[in-house]
């Protein structure tokens, strides 16, 4: 910054005796050092022997510095609200990222906005610096300070702006693929409330069958049942217009005899209640064996479906079990030459020729693929030639994906003896100890054929499978990512 009075020495011109303390603003003056600096008399002799008479533009050194000084105060100030946005940015991003819940963990994502906000504010800082550190006014500085004497402030703050704009490219880039894993989960949950929908209609249509297969059975089991169902009401209607004749006919008569009749008519109506009492009591009998008939029925039907179901629900259970039970031998140790053929209840993550780049982003993005469930599934990486798997390394996934810091120890899986490594922005692979020395890729211990080891940075050289190294020598691999597929 330009604090004292005159930073600089001033001369008196040998001719004229005048102080040397004017300069000449214009560009073109600026190549030639007689021309662009000295006593006023001078530079205005100097200017009119090569015709370029620009009176306004020989200033004192004062006032030439004391521009600089306001456009430098202009770029500090430029650069300082940058970096307060900034910086509300970034804690409106984590903060936006914390309210939500992720399927995998919110803590590689906060990483990842912390590191892009903090590089950018270091490059703000830095250029903060660079502007502080403005020389004083001197002939060797003159060609330096005339240029940002001359700097475009709208367009320095354009530029500067659009840095800010790459910057929210890359976070925005980052959101997305988040967002993506949270539409995953929503897929997910529609597709299992399809199942369900599906089932239940295969739930109506059985039980739909299961009503006409009785019907079926009813009408084989007892046709005297379904006679007597059929003229239970008109013999009960018969049944009682006899009776009412009967009473009729007894009260007529009555009327024919004397007074000492009326005995006679009570017996009748006596007789005639236990006859419809006689009658209820065996409709009530029919009716209790036919219900009685039809419970057994239902019951024995009902325990021989749920027997064969709880039968075939336990089948099931016991085969799932059994499968994933099957493939935890893979994770105690490192295979080499085994056939596709054994991993045929693995799903395939990733399978591309070793001749394809291969970034940290698309590690990242194979790892949400796996965790989109919130399993910790069975996951192998190794390298595919034809049908034959040359080498490969298998263990959960939490294992795999763990980010390890030290480029010359790998993690020792809890699971068995593999040892994993994940260095970001250098490579990821499995060794038999834990000693690595990854420049990019593993060079520990070249002879041995039980390590693997994959760059991230986009350089087809950076290959290891066993023995043999780079480009050339491991071109007819693919890569390839495994799954334990799903047996919930």
């Amino acid at each position: 910054m330009f604090e004292s009075k005159h930073p600089f020495g001033v001369n008196i011109c040998n001719i004229t005796s005048s102080p040397e303390k004017f300069v000449c603003i214009n560009l073109e003056c600026s190549e030639k050092k007689d021309q662009s600096f000295g006593c006023y008399e001078c530079l205005i002799k100097k200017h009119k022997q090569i015709d370029q008479l620009h009176f306004e533009k020989i200033i004192e050194i004062t006032a030439f510095l004391s521009q600089i000084k306001q456009k430098q105060k202009k770029k500090m100030d430029i650069l300082q609200k940058l970096i307060i946005d900034c910086d509300s940015k970034k804690k409106q991003v984590q903060q936006s990222i914390s309210v939500v819940e992720n399927i995998i963990s919110n803590d590689l994502l906060q990483q990842r906005i912390e590191q892009l906000f903090s590089s950018y504010l270091m490059k703000l800082q830095n250029e903060k610096v660079v502007i502080s550190l403005t020389p004083d006014y001197s002939q060797q500085q003159h060609l330096k300070l005339l240029k940002f004497y001359h700097e475009d402030i709208e367009q320095y703050e354009k530029l500067i702006a659009q840095n800010g704009v790459g910057l929210q490219e890359q976070v925005d880039e980052i959101l997305e693929n988040y967002q993506i894993v949270t539409i995953q989960k929503f897929n997910k949950l529609k597709n299992e409330v399809e199942e369900l929908r599906i089932q239940f209609n295969e739930y109506n249509q059985k039980l739909e069958q299961w009503e006409r297969e009785r019907e079926r059975a009813r009408a084989r089991e007892s046709p005297f049942m379904q006679v007597i169902e059929q003229l239970k009401l008109p013999v009960v209607f018969v049944l009682s217009i006899l009776l009412f004749l009967n009473i009729i006919y007894s009260l007529f008569y009555l009327n024919a005899q004397d007074l000492d009749s009326g005995l006679i008519l009570n017996q009748t109506l006596q007789q005639s209640d236990l006859n419809f009492n006689q009658m209820n009591q065996d409709q009530y009998y029919t009716n209790q064996t036919y219900n009685t008939n039809q419970t057994n029925y239902t019951n024995q039907t009902k325990y021989t479906n749920q027997t064969k179901y709880t039968n075939q629900t336990n089948q099931d259970k016991q085969s799932k079990s059994q499968n994933k039970e099957n493939q935890l031998w893979l994770i105690s140790e490192i295979l080499e030459n085994r056939s596709v053929e054994e991993f045929k209840n693995f799903m395939i993550i990733y399978d591309q020729s070793f001749n394809q780049p291969f970034t940290q982003d698309t590690y990242e993005r194979i790892q949400k693929r796996i965790y989109w469930d919130k399993k910790d599934k069975i996951v192998c990486i190794g390298a595919r030639e034809n049908k034959n798997l040359r080498l490969i390394g298998c263990d959960f996934a939490s294992e795999v994906f763990s980010i390890t810091q030290n480029a010359y120890s790998a993690r020792k899986s809890k699971n068995g003896e593999i040892y994993w490594y994940w260095v970001q922005q250098k490579s990821f692979g499995f060794s038999p100890n834990k000693n690595i020395v990854l420049t990019n890729i593993d060079y520990e211990d070249p002879t041995s054929e039980l390590r693997f080891s994959f760059g991230t940075a986009k350089n087809l050289e950076d290959r290891r499978v066993g023995s043999k190294y780079g480009h050339n020598n491991t071109n007819q691999y693919n890569l390839v990512i495994y799954a334990l597929k799903d047996s919930d």
